[in-house]
């Protein structure tokens, strides 16, 4: 039986047989076997005496994860011990969900990054009161510290001024700095290379469907970057592969705008960290600047904000390499950055709808002119 087969078999039992979650080792299904004995479980372990006594859940919001709110009530106890109102949920519910991140690993990253990772960072990054899947169904939960009152979370035309740029380099200084070279990575930490994360992907139908994107989104492509159709998919390859040799750290893996936050302080903060890997820094760099700035703001500030960057991971105590070659790294990577979008415009057959259009064709736009503005292609090529 295929990793795939075996998914949709576990998921139809599951449609069959609606168990219920009850105990903090039962993943729920959907939101609907969701109980209050399972919430207990899972947020009032360390209160003597709390429980849930009732809940309500918010509105389905369903991208590359079915996400929702769940509102709690608790017993006096909680009340007391100031146990949360409420929660922001993230799983891997309907099938789709399942296939893309059973099969990319997408499902286990996120755990794994929220269990063995986040504890060791102290930048600004939601915290999760719950984190498993199912290593069989892929069924999977985050149940994640409710910040939307807090926080503005990033639209794909948020303004990003180099303040907020310089706080995003800032925050990704602070997360690579912390595993930076540090031996054994993949074992210790549990999560994947970026390359075999690449590869999952690949064997969903990411090189069709990004094929396809890149045809689609003509308009929003730069003439030169679109003729070169046919080295797309060849340089795309080559920038996944050069992690292979280069110095690895903890990756986000899909800093795009929309990832990001604002705290009412000013800070940048980062979520949703289901593309978690190992990798060289300059995939993250590169993704968040172009995905984030305007093109003309790209263009002004990006040798500037590299160069701090750099600066900043050498004040932890980092070898850097000589600006030129981090340069040519930062380039590179903005083929891989591009073909996430162009993925997303056009997914392949067992991948969800994950974002709107327009915030698709919107990215597509900043990364093709990026890669064009910085002869991406021909770096990946003669790499």
């Amino acid at each position: 039986m295929s990793l795939k087969e075996q998914i949709v078999a576990l998921y139809e039992r599951d449609r069959r047989d609606h168990p219920k979650a009850l105990t903090v080792s039962d993943i729920p299904i959907d939101y609907e076997a969701i109980t209050t004995k399972w919430l207990t479980a899972i947020l009032c372990e360390d209160v003597p005496g709390a429980a849930v006594e009732s809940f309500t859940l918010g509105a389905p919001d369903d991208g590359t994860a079915n996400r929702r709110r769940i509102h709690l009530t608790y017993s006096a106890a909680g009340r007391q011990a100031g146990l949360p109102a409420s929660v922001f949920c993230k799983a891997s519910h309907d099938l789709q969900h399942r296939l893309t991140l059973g099969i990319t690993g997408g499902a286990h990253s996120e755990v794994k990054f929220y269990h063995n990772v986040r504890p060791a960072l102290a930048i600004d990054i939601p915290q999760a009161h719950h984190a498993a899947y199912d290593p069989q169904s892929f069924c999977s939960i985050i149940v994640l510290e409710d910040i939307g009152d807090r926080v503005t979370f990033c639209g794909h035309n948020e303004p990003i001024d180099l303040d907020r740029a310089r706080g995003q380099i800032a925050l990704l200084a602070g997360l690579h700095s912390r595993f930076h070279g540090r031996a054994d990575l993949t074992a210790r930490l549990e999560l994947n290379t970026w390359p075999d994360f690449f590869a999952n992907a690949v064997s969903l139908g990411q090189e069709h469907s990004t094929n396809q994107g890149f045809q689609a989104a003509e308009q929003q492509i730069p003439a030169r970057l679109f003729a070169r159709y046919d080295d797309i998919w060849p340089a795309t390859v080559a920038s996944v592969e050069c992690h292979k040799s280069l110095p690895g750290t903890v990756l986000h893996g899909d800093c795009h705008l929309k990832q990001w936050y604002v705290a009412h302080d000013g800070r940048m903060g980062l979520t949703d960290w289901q593309c978690a890997s190992i990798g060289n820094w300059s995939r993250d760099l590169s993704y968040a600047l172009a995905s984030s700035l305007t093109i003309e703001h790209r263009r002004l500030w990006e040798r500037d904000l590299l160069a701090e960057y750099l600066e900043l991971i050498a004040e932890q105590g980092v070898a850097v390499p000589a600006f030129e070659d981090a340069f040519e790294l930062y380039r590179m990577n903005m083929m891989s950055a591009l073909n996430w979008w162009t993925g997303t415009l056009t997914p392949a057959p067992d991948m969800p709808e994950m974002q709107p259009t327009e915030s698709s064709l919107v990215f597509i736009e900043r990364l093709a002119h990026a890669a064009d503005d910085l002869d991406a292609v021909d770096a990946c090529l003669r790499y």
